[in-house]
């Protein structure tokens, strides 16, 4: 019969032969929350840092509050704006990709697949757009119905 009732025969033994953990306390007293939206890696011999910040569509001023159609898109532009440099070793960096990735393949596994090209396709059908625009006339031509003749 075990000394602790309600635990298997030998619960005792197992416990004691298991090393002792540190106790790990984590200060977050200096926590500063921040949202990213791109980064960009940097490798070195010795560490790795990576660059984060957030990225945005510039408008020019007399843009501003109307609808972008293909005739503006060529005068956007996107900004990076990198706010935050992480330095680390490349075993911190290792344990930071099977943690994120263990993180991603969950949500994947839940919400679907994450499209990376998603972004670049729109970006890239706007300049298309904007090209296909480029010395056409971008007033709209007059329909047969929309004539009148006096």
């Amino acid at each position: 019969m075990s000394m602790f009732p309600g635990f298997p025969q030998g619960f005792a033994q197992q416990q004691q032969q298991q090393p002792q953990q540190p106790q790990v306390q984590v200060d977050d007293s200096a926590l500063v929350h921040s949202y990213v939206n791109a980064a960009n890696v940097t490798p070195m011999a010795d560490d790795c840092s990576i660059d984060m910040g957030t990225t945005s569509v510039a408008v020019p001023p007399d843009l501003a509050g109307q609808q972008i159609g293909p005739e503006n898109a060529a005068r956007l532009a996107v900004l990076f704006r990198h706010t935050h440099r992480i330095q680390m070793t490349w075993p911190t960096a290792k344990r930071i990709a099977l943690l994120l990735g263990g993180m991603v393949q969950s949500y994947e596994a839940v919400a679907g697949e994450i499209d990376l090209e998603a972004d670049q396709k729109i970006a890239q059908a706007m300049q298309a757009m904007a090209q296909a625009q480029e010395g056409a006339d971008i007033e709209p031509k007059p329909t047969p119905e929309a004539t009148t003749t006096d």
